[in-house]
């Protein structure tokens, strides 16, 4: 996932879910924080494979949002 820096995302009402520098609003799922696994590396998060032990280990899995959200339209580069 990458930052949008673009300012007029959150001026047209979107919510920008990642901020581009740290994990901060997303945790692993059905657990406090998020895995060290997970890294921030010139504005995209990513899974680190090498740092991650074992599948869906403490230090990586599946992550989602702090905040929950209904009814939305969800734009994406993939």
């Amino acid at each position: 996932m990458q930052s949008s820096e673009n300012n007029a995302a959150a001026a047209d009402g979107w919510i920008s879910l990642f901020d581009g520098k740290t994990t901060n609003g997303w945790h692993t799922y059905n657990k406090t924080g998020i895995g060290s696994a997970w890294k921030v590396v010139d504005g995209t998060l990513h899974l680190d494979a090498a740092a991650k032990k074992a599948p869906q280990s403490a230090t990586g899995g599946d992550i989602v949002t702090d905040q929950e959200f209904e009814d939305f339209h969800l734009k994406l580069e993939w």
